[in-house]
C-alpha cells in the first residue's frame, strides 16, 4: 500500500465519501481494504509523520482515471489538520501536492464468513456448511 503526507491540508471533502456511509454498503473485500488501509497508516506513522490521531473519521475517495478506478482513504491529523491518502496503487496525483510518499507491504487480511448460531456447522471443521 501507498501512504501519502500532502504539503497543504486537505479541507474540501467534496466528492468524497464519509467512511460510515461507504462501509454501510460495502462488499467484504472493500472492507477488509479500509482494514488494510489503516494498518498501513499505522505501519508507515514514524516515516510518514502520522502521529496516531484523527481529527474526524476518514473518508473515501475514488480517481477514475481512465483505467481501474483507484480507491483510496482519507485521513486528516489532528495536529495542524495534516492530510494521509492511503491506496492500495500508486495514485495519479499531483506531484506537488505530495510531501512524502511511503510503500509498505499490504496487510493480509482474508475475507470469510464467519459462524453464527444460527449457522449449520461442519461436524468435522466447525465452519458453516453453506
Amino acid at each position: 500500500m501507498f501512504v501519502y503526507h500532502l504539503v497543504d491540508p486537505l479541507d474540501d471533502f467534496g466528492g468524497l465519501t464519509a467512511l460510515p456511509d461507504w462501509l454501510r454498503n460495502a462488499t467484504p473485500d472493500n472492507t477488509a481494504w479500509v482494514l488494510q488501509a489503516v494498518l498501513a497508516l499505522q505501519t508507515a506513522a514514524k516515516e510518514i509523520g502520522w502521529e496516531g490521531e484523527m481529527r474526524h473519521l476518514p473518508w473515501v475517495g475514488i480517481l477514475d482515471v481512465g483505467r481501474e478506478p483507484q480507491r483510496y482513504l482519507v485521513v486528516k491529523q489532528d495536529n495542524n489538520g495534516e492530510t494521509f491518502l492511503v491506496s492500495t496503487d500508486r495514485l495519479y496525483w499531483p506531484e506537488n501536492e505530495i510531501g512524502e510518499v511511503h510503500e509498505t507491504v499490504t496487510p493480509r487480511i482474508g475475507v470469510c464468513h464467519h459462524p453464527t448460531f444460527d449457522d449449520d456447522l461442519d461436524d468435522a471443521t466447525g465452519w458453516p456448511t453453506r
